[in-house]
């Protein structure tokens, strides 16, 4: 799906964080090639958060970005055995799960790399729910979009529905930032 239905729904920022990178470094470290439309949302949006910050997105370009990604591969392995395992292989099995995102609610968002990377579904696991993935057949702007807009049932909350409001994108900082901010930290010790 092309991003313009997600950017007419949720602006990005005027001025995105770690935006620009190197996307075949980012590539390799994950042992992955990301969709395009993935690049794009990257490019537009940066560093941050959707939805009023409920639901983050991993950006490979930064150093924090690809250890949640390997961190959520690594914990999503461990649920792969027991009484309410989760039932799809993880990356870098092939096809497998490679996370994207996660919420404040504890559910993971990711992609399974069956086939060429723009066909990828997108994969929700709910919270203690892993046993049961949703497969979206949609790219992660279409799902974003489509999250934006109460499209998908089995993400739809009747006791709180998405609103206008909530359809915006949270800036996150960037390594320079978090840098000061730490250091202004130790000097106030």
């Amino acid at each position: 799906m092309p991003i313009k239905q997600l950017l007419a729904l949720i602006a990005p920022p005027a001025r995105p964080v770690d935006n620009e990178g190197n996307w075949q470094a980012a590539e390799i470290v994950v042992g992955a090639e990301y969709p395009p439309d993935f690049r794009d949302l990257i490019t537009r949006y940066g560093t941050g958060a959707f939805f009023q910050g409920h639901l983050k997105v991993f950006n490979p370009l930064t150093i924090v970005g690809l250890a949640l990604i390997k961190q959520n591969e690594r914990y999503l392995r461990q649920h792969r055995e027991g009484p309410y395992a989760l039932p799809l292989p993880v990356h870098p099995e092939a096809p497998g799960l490679l996370p994207w995102g996660h919420d404040e609610n504890g559910n993971d968002y990711c992609w399974l790399t069956k086939g060429r990377p723009e066909k990828w579904p997108v994969v929700f696991l709910g919270h203690g729910q892993a046993c049961h993935p949703f497969q979206f057949r949609t790219d992660i702007t279409g799902f974003l979009a489509g999250y934006a807009t109460d499209t998908f049932k089995e993400l739809i909350q009747p006791d709180a529905p998405m609103t206008e409001a909530m359809r915006e994108f949270t800036r996150g900082r960037s390594a320079a930032e978090d840098a000061r901010l730490a250091a202004k930290d130790r000097n106030r010790r």
